[in-house]
């Protein structure tokens, strides 16, 4: 792994490299696979995460409430 300008540089055993690129918190915003495929996340102000777009473009909401 290596690390740098808040990107995550992964190299897997046959030489394919996943890059993750995070926010100043520490938090995952994007992350880009061997083949260019790209997931995105969208963090609040609390650091919970509220929605990512997958590889297809579709965006899914993610709920952080916790029940009673």
């Amino acid at each position: 792994m290596d690390y740098g300008n808040n990107n995550v540089l992964i190299t897997g055993p046959r030489g394919g490299q996943t890059i993750i690129q995070t926010n100043d918190n520490g938090n995952p915003i994007a992350i880009i696979d061997a083949l260019g495929g790209t997931t995105k996340m969208v963090w609040d102000n609390d650091m919970n995460m509220v929605s990512f777009t997958d590889q297809n473009g579709r965006r899914h909401f993610v709920s952080t409430k916790v029940k009673d």
